[in-house]
């Protein structure tokens, strides 16, 4: 079993990485297509990003039967190494693509929304079932704070 400090610093971490395709999305891409003279409604159009964090319920519970399968052991990291480099992929291609192919940068940024979504699922099944109940809140405030952080740097 992981110690508290270690699996805190390990959520803090990886909110700081999935907020940072929030912070990409919904500060820095509307004052680039805004720049590069994009309409309100083009702009507006990125919103749809927001859908697979709005509806990550309804494949929650498929990520936590793979995450703890029956055999026992536990795959949180193999979810997050994975889903987290689709995420990733996502994010270089919506930089390479730039903000004129707002099409193809919306789709790309919806595929590592899906991604970071998903991760957040894993994240938060083995932040709940690797801490102690005394360690919780800090493992929260690594979460928000992480959050932030994220949105900070994207």
């Amino acid at each position: 079993m992981p110690s508290p400090v270690a699996v805190i610093a390990g959520v803090g971490g990886l909110y700081v990485a999935q907020s940072v395709i929030g912070g990409v999305t919904f500060q820095g891409l509307p004052a680039v297509l805004r720049q590069h003279g994009a309409s309100l409604n083009d702009i507006a159009f990125i919103l749809l990003t927001v859908l697979p964090w709005s509806f990550k319920f309804l494949w929650a519970p498929a990520v936590e039967r793979f995450r703890l399968p029956a055999s026992g052991g536990n795959r949180s990291r193999l979810v997050v190494a994975v889903i987290g480099s689709v995420a990733v992929a996502a994010l270089v291609a919506a930089a390479l693509t730039g903000p004129t192919m707002l099409g193809a940068v919306t789709t790309a940024l919806v595929i590592g929304a899906f991604a970071s979504a998903t991760v957040d699922i894993a994240c938060d099944g083995y932040a709940v079932e690797s801490l102690a109940e005394r360690h919780r809140g800090w493992g929260n405030s690594a979460q928000v704070g992480g959050a932030y952080l994220g949105s900070a740097i994207g």
